[in-house]
Order: C-alpha cells, then sequence, then structure tokens
C-alpha cells in the first residue's frame, strides 16, 4: 500500500502484492502497468474481471486439451453420421432375389453401390434403389427387350414412367416386393410378392 492506496493490475483487477515485479493471476508486468488507485473502485474492477467468460482450459485446468479436442471430433462424427442415416443412402440390399410368383419381374440384382437389374423372361431392367423409410425404394432408369415386339420393347424403355418397386426386408433372405403403379400396372397395386436371396 502507497499512503493507504494499494496497488491493482491495470489488465485484470487483481491487488498486487507489495513489490510484486508481475501480476498473480493475469502475469502482466506490474511496472508501468499498475497504478494507485481507490480500493473500492479496484474491488469493482476485480469483480468485472470474474465476471467475464473464462475459456473452457481456463474453467477446467485439470483436463488435458487433448479431451476437448476428443470431445468435439466424437461429436462430429456423431453429426456425420446422423445425417448419413437421415439421407437415407442405405445400400445394404446385394445380392440376387428371385420368386416363382407371376409378377412384372422375377429376380432382382442389387449391388453395393445402389444400383439393381431386375429380369423378366421378356426384359432386362435397370435402376438404383436407396432406403425409403422401413424399406427400400427401387426406381427404373431404362430397360432392353428380349426379342419380343415393337410393344415389349416399348414397355422395357418404358418402366421408369408406369412402375416403381418398393422392396421391405422380411427376415433372413427374404424380401418382400410390392408395385407402385404410376401410368400404368394398376393391377398390381397392393400386391406383395416374396421374393428369396439366391
Amino acid at each position: 500500500m502507497e499512503g493507504g492506496l494499494a496497488l491493482f493490475c491495470v489488465h485484470c483487477g487483481k491487488e498486487l502484492t507489495p513489490g510484486a515485479k508481475f501480476c498473480s493471476q493475469c502475469g502482466a508486468a506490474a511496472s508501468g502497468c499498475c497504478r494507485p488507485t481507490d480500493v473500492r473502485l479496484a474491488q469493482r474492477q476485480s469483480r468485472l474481471a470474474a465476471a467475464v467468460p473464462k475459456p473452457l482450459a481456463a474453467r477446467f485446468p485439470h483436463v488435458s486439451p487433448y479431451v476437448f479436442v476428443a470431445v468435439l471430433v466424437a461429436i462430429a462424427l456423431c453429426i456425420v453420421w446422423i445425417v448419413v442415416i437421415a439421407s437415407g443412402r442405405g445400400y445394404d440390399l446385394s445380392g440376387t432375389y428371385c420368386t416363382d410368383c407371376f409378377f412384372p419381374v422375377n429376380t432382382i440384382v442389387f449391388r453395393e453401390d445402389g444400383t439393381f437389374t431386375a429380369y423378366n423372361e421378356y426384359e432386362t431392367l435397370n435402376g438404383q434403389y436407396r432406403k425409403s423409410g422401413d424399406g427400400y425404394s427401387l426406381r427404373f432408369t431404362g430397360g432392353v427387350a428380349h426379342g419380343g415386339n415393337a410393344v415389349s420393347d416399348a414397355l422395357a424403355g418404358s418402366s421408369d414412367m408406369l412402375y416403381e418397386l418398393f422392396a421391405e426386408k422380411g427376415g433372413e433372405g427374404v424380401l418382400y416386393v410390392s408395385v407402385v403403379p404410376k401410368i400404368g400396372y394398376w393391377a398390381w397395386d397392393g400386391k406383395v410378392v416374396a421374393f428369396y436371396r439366391r
């Protein structure tokens, strides 16, 4: 104390011990950075400085900075995982599934890249599938007729406009497939056929 006045740090407001060369709280140099001031004003400054939010590392000095980085990375990975699941990009139907039932297609070959090929005795249809709710939406992108007539050639090339398929897993090696009509195939609406993995 100098004549009843204490020395306080100009940077953080902490009272300095007599003869100190640095502030014990913020580390600022005491020479030239500290000034004699009224004790009440300095205490108010100290309370204001204490009210300023401190970085996480200052709040948790016993926690390694690597822990903070690991937590942030874990949160980021969780967000990415949620986005991937929510985007519906589940391509887990790889394999060949067949049915003996009368249906627009009898064999579907799924690939892990999200594409499929469907066959019947008249045509080969290509398409893409993706997760949709509890099942999978199968959309045709084109097709080729197997030497039929002009009608079968036209139908093979327009299956994407006529209908889509919807598949649900029904157990180990079983898919329940139904037709989703667009402008054709209304007779198949609601019919569900079991396809078995080959």
